[in-house]
Protein backbone atom coordinates (compact mmCIF):
# COMPACT_ATOMS: atom_id res chain seq x y z
CA UNK A 1 0.00 0.00 0.00
CA UNK A 2 2.49 2.27 1.17
CA UNK A 3 4.28 1.78 -2.31
CA UNK A 4 2.50 4.92 -3.75
CA UNK A 5 4.41 7.01 -1.41
CA UNK A 6 7.53 6.61 -3.24
CA UNK A 7 8.99 9.90 -4.48
CA UNK A 8 5.38 11.54 -3.65
CA UNK A 9 5.05 14.59 -1.45
CA UNK A 10 2.72 15.01 1.78
CA UNK A 11 1.51 17.37 3.38
CA UNK A 12 0.55 16.62 7.30
CA UNK A 13 -0.67 19.15 9.72
CA UNK A 14 -1.59 18.73 13.32
CA UNK A 15 1.78 16.40 13.74
CA UNK A 16 2.79 17.35 16.98
CA UNK A 17 -0.80 15.92 18.36
CA UNK A 18 -1.49 12.06 19.03
CA UNK A 19 -3.35 10.91 15.97
CA UNK A 20 -0.71 13.52 13.89
CA UNK A 21 2.40 11.79 15.56
CA UNK A 22 1.20 8.16 14.53
CA UNK A 23 1.00 9.97 11.39
CA UNK A 24 4.58 11.49 11.24
CA UNK A 25 5.78 8.22 12.81
CA UNK A 26 4.56 6.03 9.72
CA UNK A 27 6.04 8.29 7.19
CA UNK A 28 9.59 8.60 9.06
CA UNK A 29 9.15 4.57 9.18
CA UNK A 30 8.55 3.78 5.65
CA UNK A 31 11.16 6.37 4.01
CA UNK A 32 13.74 4.37 6.56
CA UNK A 33 12.36 1.02 6.06
CA UNK A 34 10.33 -0.12 2.99
CA UNK A 35 10.68 2.84 -0.20
CA UNK A 36 13.32 2.74 -2.60
CA UNK A 37 12.27 7.07 -3.34
CA UNK A 38 11.93 8.03 0.20
CA UNK A 39 8.93 10.12 0.12
CA UNK A 40 9.17 14.29 1.18
CA UNK A 41 7.25 15.57 3.93
CA UNK A 42 5.62 18.72 4.96
CA UNK A 43 4.94 18.75 8.77
CA UNK A 44 3.22 21.35 10.60
CA UNK A 45 2.98 22.11 13.73
CA UNK A 46 1.56 24.97 16.43
CA UNK A 47 3.34 24.50 19.71
CA UNK A 48 7.02 23.95 19.96
CA UNK A 49 9.18 20.48 19.42
CA UNK A 50 11.03 19.61 22.62
CA UNK A 51 13.48 17.29 23.29
CA UNK A 52 11.24 15.00 25.14
CA UNK A 53 8.55 15.09 22.65
CA UNK A 54 8.04 11.98 20.93
CA UNK A 55 8.50 13.23 16.98
CA UNK A 56 11.94 15.30 18.52
CA UNK A 57 13.78 11.92 16.76
CA UNK A 58 12.18 12.94 13.22
CA UNK A 59 13.51 16.58 13.49
CA UNK A 60 17.09 14.73 12.17
CA UNK A 61 15.34 13.25 9.18
CA UNK A 62 16.43 15.19 5.75
CA UNK A 63 13.00 14.26 3.79
CA UNK A 64 10.91 15.58 6.78
CA UNK A 65 10.65 19.85 6.56
CA UNK A 66 8.79 21.09 9.88
CA UNK A 67 6.86 24.22 9.89
CA UNK A 68 5.44 25.83 13.34
CA UNK A 69 2.43 28.22 12.04
CA UNK A 70 -1.02 29.19 13.40
CA UNK A 71 -2.94 27.44 10.66
CA UNK A 72 -6.08 29.43 12.36
CA UNK A 73 -5.47 32.01 9.63
CA UNK A 74 -4.95 29.53 6.73
CA UNK A 75 -1.90 27.60 5.02
CA UNK A 76 0.72 28.90 2.78
CA UNK A 77 0.49 26.61 0.15
CA UNK A 78 3.42 27.97 -2.58
CA UNK A 79 5.21 24.51 -2.35
CA UNK A 80 4.90 22.86 -5.76
CA UNK A 81 3.78 19.10 -6.40
CA UNK A 82 1.68 18.12 -3.15
CA UNK A 83 0.56 14.83 -3.53
CA UNK A 84 -1.34 13.95 -0.65
CA UNK A 85 -2.59 15.91 2.03
CA UNK A 86 -3.33 14.76 5.81
CA UNK A 87 -5.58 17.72 7.94
CA UNK A 88 -5.12 16.36 11.42
CA UNK A 89 -4.86 19.79 13.32
CA UNK A 90 -7.24 20.65 15.56
CA UNK A 91 -7.88 20.65 19.03
CA UNK A 92 -9.61 17.49 20.48
CA UNK A 93 -9.43 17.91 24.12
CA UNK A 94 -12.90 19.40 25.14
CA UNK A 95 -10.89 21.81 27.86
CA UNK A 96 -9.09 23.40 24.64
CA UNK A 97 -11.86 23.85 22.12
CA UNK A 98 -14.27 24.83 24.96
CA UNK A 99 -12.00 27.88 25.65
CA UNK A 100 -11.29 28.75 22.00
CA UNK A 101 -14.06 27.70 20.00
CA UNK A 102 -13.66 30.46 17.43
CA UNK A 103 -10.33 28.87 17.23
CA UNK A 104 -11.24 26.09 16.92
CA UNK A 105 -13.62 26.19 13.50
CA UNK A 106 -10.89 28.30 11.69
CA UNK A 107 -8.42 25.85 12.23
CA UNK A 108 -10.73 23.06 10.76
CA UNK A 109 -11.92 24.80 8.12
CA UNK A 110 -9.71 27.73 6.57
CA UNK A 111 -6.73 25.61 5.84
CA UNK A 112 -8.43 22.88 4.27
CA UNK A 113 -10.25 25.07 1.63
CA UNK A 114 -7.15 26.05 0.87
CA UNK A 115 -6.21 22.61 0.18
CA UNK A 116 -8.99 21.31 -1.19
CA UNK A 117 -8.85 24.38 -3.70
CA UNK A 118 -5.29 23.10 -4.51
CA UNK A 119 -6.10 19.20 -4.56
CA UNK A 120 -8.69 20.19 -7.40
CA UNK A 121 -5.91 21.43 -9.95
CA UNK A 122 -3.13 19.03 -8.34
CA UNK A 123 -5.13 15.96 -8.87
CA UNK A 124 -4.06 15.32 -5.06
CA UNK A 125 -5.77 12.71 -2.76
CA UNK A 126 -6.86 14.71 0.66
CA UNK A 127 -7.63 12.97 4.24
CA UNK A 128 -10.06 14.92 6.36
CA UNK A 129 -9.96 13.74 10.02
CA UNK A 130 -13.39 14.45 11.20
CA UNK A 131 -14.69 13.19 14.78
CA UNK A 132 -17.16 10.33 15.72
CA UNK A 133 -18.42 13.60 18.39
CA UNK A 134 -20.80 14.56 15.51
CA UNK A 135 -23.07 11.82 15.75
CA UNK A 136 -24.03 13.22 19.45
CA UNK A 137 -25.86 11.20 21.50
CA UNK A 138 -27.31 8.17 19.09
CA UNK A 139 -30.61 6.30 20.26
CA UNK A 140 -30.30 2.29 21.04
CA UNK A 141 -31.27 1.43 17.50
CA UNK A 142 -28.61 3.52 15.84
CA UNK A 143 -25.35 1.47 18.31
CA UNK A 144 -23.24 0.47 17.08
CA UNK A 145 -23.44 3.81 14.43
CA UNK A 146 -23.04 3.46 10.80
CA UNK A 147 -21.51 6.12 9.12
CA UNK A 148 -25.29 6.53 7.50
CA UNK A 149 -26.70 8.02 10.52
CA UNK A 150 -27.19 11.61 11.12
CA UNK A 151 -27.49 12.99 13.82
CA UNK A 152 -29.82 15.95 14.87
CA UNK A 153 -27.62 19.29 14.77
CA UNK A 154 -25.81 20.64 17.67
CA UNK A 155 -25.30 23.97 16.51
CA UNK A 156 -26.52 25.56 20.38
CA UNK A 157 -25.09 23.08 22.16
CA UNK A 158 -21.92 23.35 24.83
CA UNK A 159 -19.66 21.54 21.80
CA UNK A 160 -20.64 22.96 19.14
CA UNK A 161 -17.56 24.88 17.88
CA UNK A 162 -15.62 21.25 17.72
CA UNK A 163 -18.98 19.07 16.20
CA UNK A 164 -19.98 21.93 13.83
CA UNK A 165 -17.01 22.43 12.87
CA UNK A 166 -16.13 18.62 11.78
CA UNK A 167 -19.54 18.63 10.00
CA UNK A 168 -19.10 21.31 7.92
CA UNK A 169 -15.17 20.14 7.32
CA UNK A 170 -17.01 16.97 5.72
CA UNK A 171 -19.84 19.22 3.93
CA UNK A 172 -16.64 20.63 2.64
CA UNK A 173 -14.97 17.62 1.63
CA UNK A 174 -18.16 15.52 -0.06
CA UNK A 175 -19.03 18.80 -2.42
CA UNK A 176 -15.42 19.08 -3.47
CA UNK A 177 -15.47 15.28 -4.71
CA UNK A 178 -18.99 15.89 -6.03
CA UNK A 179 -18.49 19.17 -8.17
CA UNK A 180 -14.48 19.55 -8.85
CA UNK A 181 -13.84 15.48 -8.37
CA UNK A 182 -11.44 16.08 -5.56
CA UNK A 183 -9.92 12.59 -4.05
CA UNK A 184 -11.46 13.81 -0.82
CA UNK A 185 -12.12 11.13 2.02
CA UNK A 186 -13.04 11.60 5.46
CA UNK A 187 -12.21 9.61 8.76
CA UNK A 188 -14.13 9.93 11.64
CA UNK A 189 -11.87 8.62 14.63
CA UNK A 190 -13.95 7.73 17.95
CA UNK A 191 -12.05 6.99 21.07
CA UNK A 192 -8.43 6.56 19.83
CA UNK A 193 -5.66 6.13 22.68
CA UNK A 194 -2.55 5.78 23.48
CA UNK A 195 1.10 7.13 23.67
CA UNK A 196 1.39 10.74 22.34
CA UNK A 197 -1.05 12.01 24.28
CA UNK A 198 -1.25 14.89 26.49
CA UNK A 199 -0.57 14.89 30.68
CA UNK A 200 -3.59 17.67 29.82
CA UNK A 201 -6.08 15.99 27.96
CA UNK A 202 -9.38 16.00 30.29
CA UNK A 203 -10.68 13.12 28.20
CA UNK A 204 -11.75 10.12 30.57
CA UNK A 205 -9.06 7.71 29.20
CA UNK A 206 -6.42 9.73 29.17
CA UNK A 207 -8.03 11.50 33.28
CA UNK A 208 -7.78 7.47 34.39
CA UNK A 209 -4.09 6.58 32.61
CA UNK A 210 -2.23 9.64 34.04
CA UNK A 211 -3.57 8.83 37.45
CA UNK A 212 -3.01 5.05 37.18
CA UNK A 213 0.75 6.30 36.52
CA UNK A 214 0.57 8.84 39.71
CA UNK A 215 -0.42 5.66 41.96
CA UNK A 216 -3.87 7.68 42.56
CA UNK A 217 -7.19 5.65 42.50
CA UNK A 218 -9.51 6.52 39.86
CA UNK A 219 -12.17 8.78 40.08
CA UNK A 220 -15.62 8.41 37.39
CA UNK A 221 -17.42 11.45 37.33
CA UNK A 222 -20.29 9.68 36.83
CA UNK A 223 -21.98 6.22 37.44
CA UNK A 224 -19.48 4.48 34.75
CA UNK A 225 -22.55 2.89 33.16
CA UNK A 226 -21.93 4.79 29.68
CA UNK A 227 -20.16 2.78 27.18
CA UNK A 228 -17.65 3.36 24.53
CA UNK A 229 -15.50 1.92 21.69
CA UNK A 230 -12.33 2.49 23.09
CA UNK A 231 -9.80 1.95 20.75
CA UNK A 232 -5.79 1.82 20.47
CA UNK A 233 -4.39 4.84 18.04
CA UNK A 234 -1.68 2.88 15.86
CA UNK A 235 -4.96 0.59 15.21
CA UNK A 236 -6.68 3.95 14.41
CA UNK A 237 -4.54 5.59 11.95
CA UNK A 238 -3.77 1.90 9.85
CA UNK A 239 -7.65 2.34 9.11
CA UNK A 240 -6.77 6.01 8.19
CA UNK A 241 -4.04 5.33 5.97
CA UNK A 242 -6.12 2.46 4.23
CA UNK A 243 -9.16 5.28 3.94
CA UNK A 244 -6.65 8.22 2.33
CA UNK A 245 -4.64 5.85 0.12
CA UNK A 246 -7.45 3.63 -0.99
CA UNK A 247 -10.62 4.77 -0.13
CA UNK A 248 -13.17 6.33 -2.57
CA UNK A 249 -13.96 9.97 -2.66
CA UNK A 250 -16.47 11.75 -0.52
CA UNK A 251 -16.68 9.09 1.33
CA UNK A 252 -17.21 8.51 5.26
CA UNK A 253 -15.09 5.87 6.98
CA UNK A 254 -15.71 4.94 11.38
CA UNK A 255 -12.67 4.63 12.54
CA UNK A 256 -12.44 2.82 15.89
CA UNK A 257 -13.64 -0.19 17.89
CA UNK A 258 -16.65 -1.67 17.45
CA UNK A 259 -16.59 -3.63 20.33
CA UNK A 260 -18.65 -1.74 23.37
CA UNK A 261 -16.99 -1.41 26.81
CA UNK A 262 -18.30 0.90 29.64
CA UNK A 263 -16.17 3.21 31.59
CA UNK A 264 -16.36 1.73 34.84
CA UNK A 265 -15.20 -1.96 32.99
CA UNK A 266 -12.61 0.21 31.52
CA UNK A 267 -11.67 1.72 34.51
CA UNK A 268 -11.53 -1.39 36.22
CA UNK A 269 -9.20 -3.40 33.90
CA UNK A 270 -6.47 -0.33 34.16
CA UNK A 271 -6.58 -0.58 37.83
CA UNK A 272 -5.61 -4.43 37.71
CA UNK A 273 -3.47 -3.72 34.87
CA UNK A 274 -1.76 -0.90 36.94
CA UNK A 275 -1.37 -2.48 40.63
CA UNK A 276 0.08 -0.50 43.74
CA UNK A 277 -3.57 -1.90 44.90
CA UNK A 278 -5.56 1.26 42.45
CA UNK A 279 -9.54 1.09 43.23
CA UNK A 280 -12.24 2.61 41.13
CA UNK A 281 -14.39 5.19 43.08
CA UNK A 282 -18.17 6.20 41.20
CA UNK A 283 -18.98 9.50 42.24
CA UNK A 284 -22.46 9.05 40.26
CA UNK A 285 -22.12 13.13 39.09
CA UNK A 286 -24.73 13.91 36.36
CA UNK A 287 -22.95 13.59 32.67
CA UNK A 288 -21.30 16.58 30.77
CA UNK A 289 -22.98 18.35 28.75
CA UNK A 290 -22.92 17.12 25.36
CA UNK A 291 -21.68 14.01 26.35
CA UNK A 292 -23.26 10.71 25.14
CA UNK A 293 -24.52 7.94 26.72
CA UNK A 294 -22.85 5.16 24.61
CA UNK A 295 -20.58 6.29 21.94
CA UNK A 296 -19.64 2.86 19.73
CA UNK A 297 -19.21 2.92 15.87
CA UNK A 298 -20.27 0.57 13.07
CA UNK A 299 -16.54 -0.40 11.90
CA UNK A 300 -17.77 -2.38 9.71
CA UNK A 301 -17.31 -0.08 6.24
CA UNK A 302 -13.46 0.29 6.93
CA UNK A 303 -12.67 -3.67 7.98
CA UNK A 304 -14.62 -5.22 5.13
CA UNK A 305 -13.77 -2.53 2.35
CA UNK A 306 -10.04 -2.77 2.89
CA UNK A 307 -9.91 -5.84 4.52
CA UNK A 308 -8.43 -5.23 7.95
CA UNK A 309 -8.18 -7.56 11.29
CA UNK A 310 -10.27 -5.90 13.93
CA UNK A 311 -8.42 -3.71 16.07
CA UNK A 312 -6.29 -4.92 19.34
CA UNK A 313 -8.13 -6.03 23.19
CA UNK A 314 -8.79 -3.11 25.62
CA UNK A 315 -6.53 -4.89 27.86
CA UNK A 316 -3.41 -4.85 25.07
CA UNK A 317 -3.96 -1.64 23.81
CA UNK A 318 -4.27 -0.22 28.11
CA UNK A 319 -1.11 -2.23 28.73
CA UNK A 320 0.80 -0.71 26.04
CA UNK A 321 -0.11 2.76 26.66
CA UNK A 322 0.78 2.55 30.72
CA UNK A 323 3.76 1.31 29.60
CA UNK A 324 4.13 4.05 27.74
CA UNK A 325 3.31 6.18 30.35
CA UNK A 326 4.93 5.43 32.69
CA UNK A 327 8.87 5.47 31.11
Amino acid sequence: MFEHLAGKQVLLTGCHGMVGSYFLHTLAYINSSLLKAPCRVLAYHRSPINETDSIAYTRHDKNITFIQADLSTGIDLKQQGINYFIHAASPANPQEYLGSPINTLKINVCPLIEMLDYASQASARLLFVSSGQIYGDPPLAAIPTPESYSASSTEDGERACYNEAKRFGELLCRTYARERKVQAMIARPIHLFGPGMKRSDSRVWADFIWRAVRREDIRIASDGRGTRGFCYVADGVEQMWHVLLRGRAGECYNIGNQVETSVLDMAAELCRLAGHGLRCHVEGMARPSGCPERSVPNIGKVLNEFGLAPPRSLSDALERTLRWAQS
